[in-house]
């Protein structure tokens, strides 16, 4: 899944999320590599190491679906070839079966296959196919391999088994230097992806690019044909790390160093005139431009900034600023800059003193890390959780407090814990009634809008962004939309208006 989580200050969360509608297979938790497609379907996935007992006679497996009767043909490499290559290109013949869903193939380093050194499933099992495994395989080694067609939950016949040799020897690819994001970057997306960018290798024909989500086994594997891969169906609050390899027709090259980058929060704060009405904004960071509806034009910032606008100096209005997770640097235009964070860590600008001003915070998942700056330090929430500080307690001041997506769990410290949306839905905590918080959610499949013991609402639709903000300056925050796609701000029983690109993140409150 792919999600984009705007943190508005005072606890607003915007998240956009896509999911692959068209994956056709379903990976098992063995899986150690998931080849995917530019638009995140998964192609492919490999498991490693599978113990297996002889073939049976005649190739057939027990169990073997009887209404799926084709044998594959193998194409190559070809029966007993010694090959000039360590990374072989694997193509078969799968013919038509009406009852075929995937495509599987063994290898082994024994004719009799009593250890499987990998085995592959792909999607579709008819017609011509190919794939390449992740990796290089020994040199100057004989391997065995065969396929066969998987329909549903029960397995066609085996081909023949077939053999081939690496090659002994051949020239080994310098290792690629990544480039882009910055290491321990903050990766703001506004639109549906995050590139990957490295530097091209001579003599490199592709790249093999491997993501995976930091401390955890198993990678997402690409073959991006030059120095730039996106990304896209990421989960939030995660911090991923990321390396590549170029191949040449021996095989894959050196593996270039490892790089991480989190996709998290982008927050806004947005009365950037003192008018008090929220006002419409954007901020697009591939050039650092601020465009707020009416008010103004400016450029603060660069690309891979975080934009954490609000009123730093309390004198009622918004400043434009940036948060730079690679150093820490907050930055808030014509106001101050402080550095206070580090990479990874989540920035939380609210206003926890209660004297009218925005304060720099940072939550670290890693720990459960609340440090507000000049304030205090804290331990509340873990990895996952999303931070979503607000004045549940109608006091005047923000509160820590987190929403755990996986269970619909809203807590704030020191106050209670409770339950309410589930699964997928986003956390808009706001203001509506003009008298108190209350944990709200926006479901974006059906554009429910719920606040908890209150209200139930229709308004969007799925890959719309939440944007809630008191944008007429009565009591109470209005529910409202961002689109991206064509730029439509849509106001609930106020207005509907066009501002902004696909490339653009709203900042408003």
């Amino acid at each position: 899944m792919k999600s984009t989580v705007l943190s508005l200050a005072g606890g607003f969360f915007l998240l956009i999320s896509m999911s692959s509608a068209a994956a056709d297979i379903t990976v098992p938790p063995e899986a150690t590599e998931i080849e995917m497609d530019v638009s995140g379907n998964v192609l492919a996935y490999v498991i490693e190491g599978t113990a297996a007992a002889p073939a049976p006679e005649g190739g057939i497996p027990p169990g073997r679906c009887l209404d799926c009767p084709t044998i594959p043909t193998l194409i190559s490499p070809s029966n007993g070839a010694n090959l000039a290559t360590i990374a072989p290109l694997f193509q078969w013949n799968a013919h038509t079966d009406p009852g075929a869903t995937q495509f599987q193939l063994q290898l082994a380093t024994d004719y009799g296959f009593s250890y499987i050194v990998s085995s592959m499933s792909t999607s579709g099992g008819t017609g011509e196919g190919s794939c390449r495994f992740a990796d290089n395989f020994n040199p100057a080694t004989t391997y065995y391999w065969r396929t066969r067609i998987v329909c549903g939950a029960e397995y066609g016949p085996y081909s023949p088994i077939w053999s081939f040799r690496t090659a002994s020897g051949g020239v080994v690819l310098a290792a690629p230097e990544p480039v882009s994001p910055p290491d321990g970057a903050t990766v703001v997306l506004g639109n549906q992806w995050v590139t990957l960018d490295w530097s091209s290798v001579p003599g490199a024909i592709d790249y093999l690019l491997r993501r995976r989500i930091a401390g955890k086994a198993g990678s997402s594997v690409y073959h991006p044909s030059d120095s730039s891969q996106n990304l896209i169906y990421l989960d939030l609050n995660t911090t991923y790390e990321w390396t590549v390899r170029g191949r040449n027709s021996y095989g894959y090259g050196n593996e270039s160093s490892p790089r991480s980058f989190r996709h998290n929060f982008i927050l806004g704060s947005g009365d950037y005139d003192g008018d008090g009405c929220g006002d419409i904004a954007v901020f697009r960071g591939n050039s650092g431009l601020w465009a707020v509806r009416g008010v103004t034009r400016l450029y603060f910032g660069a690309d891979y900034d975080v934009p954490v606008a609000g009123d730093y100096n309390g004198d009622g209005t918004t400043e434009p600023a940036i948060f730079r997770s690679t150093s820490g640097l907050w930055a808030a235009k014509g106001v101050t800059r402080v550095y206070f964070g580090a990479s990874g860590d989540l920035p939380i600008p609210a206003d926890y003193s209660g004297d009218g001003s925005c304060g720099v915070g940072i939550f670290r998942g890693s720990s459960g890390l609340w440090a507000l700056r000049g304030i205090t330090r804290i331990y509340f929430g873990t990895s996952g959780d999303s931070p979503v500080p607000a004045d549940y307690a109608g006091n005047g001041t923000m509160e820590p407090a987190i929403f755990r997506g996986a269970s619909g769990l809203w807590a704030w410290r020191n106050v209670t814990r409770t339950y309410y949306g589930t699964g997928g839905d986003w956390p808009v905590t706001g203001d509506y009634f003009g008298s108190d918080t209350a944990p709200t959610i926006f479901r974006g499949s059906s554009g429910l809008w719920a606040v908890m013991q209150r209200t139930r609402v229709y308004f969007g639709a799925n890959g719309d962004a939440p944007v809630p903000a008191d944008y007429n300056g009565a009591s109470g925050d209005d529910i409202a939309i961002f689109r991206d796609s064509d730029g439509l701000w849509a106001v609930r029983n106020l207005t509907r208006v066009y501002f902004g690109t696909d490339d653009d993140l709203p900042v408003t409150r």
